[in-house]
């Protein structure tokens, strides 16, 4: 019995160091930020651990795309994989550039992203081919399909994809790592900025946030597509903005002479509603672009999303 009894312990106090070991590596993992200066602000992720690097999100330009591949060389480390968040051109289209300076790495995203990325790649660039020319990719890469809700390893790396569904875009993964308690949102969350809603996605956004409060109590730091990290209660600062919007934009639709024959604001209404969240919110970062231009489009967005709805209802 005495045997016995030196024999378990042994076997228990080594699985016990085994999974301090495991523990200490996985709290040893850093993150690294890329920011583009051209296109928006938009950040890439470089988590890295010992036995290498995993890329969250691939830039828009290929020359975004080399500054990258070149931030990843300098830390000397394999790329062991990459993931795209959402299908928005900004944060994918610069993979093709990232796999001729780095060679093969596979690439990964949920199955409602793979699918939107080429129909919106192909609307990106009708309208953005033209501004940047051959610094834009016109072909794109088909990642492989993750699992939603399966934790994953990738080397020494583990974290927990989630399907998040619609908001500031038709289709959105975040990443949760449980020990170091990061959450990475891609565009989920817009920090400090204006948070985008013209695809008519705002009811879908405002149940998104909560999805995020509710499943990941625990998260200390967001990363988020655009901005500087924050805590998670700056998750209540979207609800309060996109909830803002809504009404500002449903009390517009709801006067007197305010929609013209199509159903639009007219030009004055539109207007006076862009003034109006403007004003609201003087501080925010607009990613260089031209503030009127980005909240003219999350008006439009939101009466069409907003008119669907009160068409359905009258039915």
């Amino acid at each position: 019995m005495l045997i016995f009894r030196k024999v378990f312990f042994a076997v228990l106090l080594a699985l016990l160091c085994t999974q301090s070991v495991a523990a200490a590596k996985q709290s040893a993992l850093k993150v690294h930020r890329h920011v583009s200066e051209q296109t928006w602000s938009v950040n890439s992720y470089l988590i890295e651990s010992e036995k290498g690097l995993l890329l969250i999100d691939g830039q828009m330009l290929n020359s975004d795309a080399k500054l990258l591949a070149a931030q990843i060389k300098s830390l000397k480390k394999p790329l062991l994989a990459a993931i795209i968040t959402h299908a928005h051109s900004d944060h994918f289209a610069g993979f093709s550039e990232l796999r001729r300076q780095l060679g093969e790495f596979p690439l990964y995203s949920i199955a409602s992203v793979v699918q939107g990325i080429e129909p919106f790649h192909n609307q990106f660039l009708t309208s953005y081919k033209p501004m940047y020319g051959d610094d834009l990719e016109s072909t794109w890469i088909t990642p492989q399909v993750l699992e939603s809700g399966k934790v994953l390893n990738i080397g020494d790396i583990e974290f927990l994809p989630v399907d998040l569904g619609a908001g500031e875009a038709e289709a959105q993964l975040v990443l949760y790592f449980p020990a170091q308690r990061w959450l990475f949102t891609g565009d989920a969350t817009m920090h400090r900025s204006f948070y985008y809603v013209g695809e008519g996605h705002s009811a879908e956004a405002l149940l998104a946030f909560e999805r995020l409060k509710k499943e990941f109590p625990e998260a200390q730091t967001l990363y988020a597509g655009h901005g500087d990290p924050a805590r998670l209660n700056i998750v209540d600062q979207h609800i309060a903005q996109v909830r803002l919007l809504r009404e500002t934009v449903s009390a517009a639709m709801s006067m007197p002479g305010n929609l013209d024959d199509k159903g639009q604001l007219t030009r004055e209404a539109l207007t006076k509603v862009v003034d109006d969240i403007l004003a609201a919110y003087p501080y925010f970062y607009d990613y260089g672009l031209d503030a009127r231009m980005l909240m003219s489009w999350n008006v439009l967005g939101l009466v069409k999303e907003l008119g669907s709805t009160l068409a359905m209802t009258s039915e």
